[in-house]
């Protein structure tokens, strides 16, 4: 996705404090120079020699991950809270079998390059998810969507989904192997 990996790591760099960022290359021939941002960033940098696919790219970087969480991102993410990863770690361990969905906001591509919401306005109303896989419970994998938090309080009234959705999702490094990852998904998306 070209120049978007740089603007979500400047992204996470000036929203967070000491995030290790990892950068899958997935054999990319788009002609960027991704390993570049190794040497502009604090960013470790992986390239793999033949595309794997996004599901084994991610399996991937957890594995080389050095941390007790991870963050799995789109090259298209953009932060706009200070300090968020705070807040994610602390759920995650009050939720420690949980994988976390991201609120999100879309945002459109302008023909000059520029970002806006799909109303041309910021935001702070999204999406977001949770699924709990929690084995011992019959509930597991039953569905339902996201909350609007206009209506509801954040952290208040999230419900689970049948599958991990969206372009950003948290999980604790622990309760990703033992689940498996997304090891022997063919296809992603």
């Amino acid at each position: 996705e070209g120049i978007e990996v740089e603007k979500t790591i400047e992204s996470i760099l000036n929203t967070s404090l000491n995030t290790d960022i990892l950068l899958i290359d997935d054999d990319s021939d788009d002609g960027y120079d991704y390993e570049s941002l190794m040497e502009k960033y604090p960013v470790y940098y992986l390239r793999n020699k033949e595309r794997k696919g996004v599901a084994e790219s991610r399996n991937i970087g957890v594995a080389h991950s050095v941390t007790p969480y991870c963050l799995l991102l789109d090259a298209h993410m953009r932060f706009y809270e200070q300090r968020w990863e705070t807040e994610l770690i602390k759920y995650l361990d009050e939720f420690p079998e949980s994988i976390i969905c991201s609120k999100t906001v879309v945002i459109h591509k302008n023909e000059d390059g520029t970002y806006e919401n799909e109303d041309g306005k910021k935001r702070s109303t999204g999406l977001g998810a949770t699924i709990n896989l929690d084995w011992n419970k019959e509930r597991c994998f039953r569905h339902a969507w996201s909350y609007d938090n206009t209506r509801n309080k954040p952290h208040e009234n999230l419900m689970e989904i049948p599958c991990v959705l969206g372009a950003a999702y948290a999980f604790r490094k622990d309760w990703w192997n033992k689940i498996r990852g997304l090891d022997g998904l063919i296809v992603y998306g």
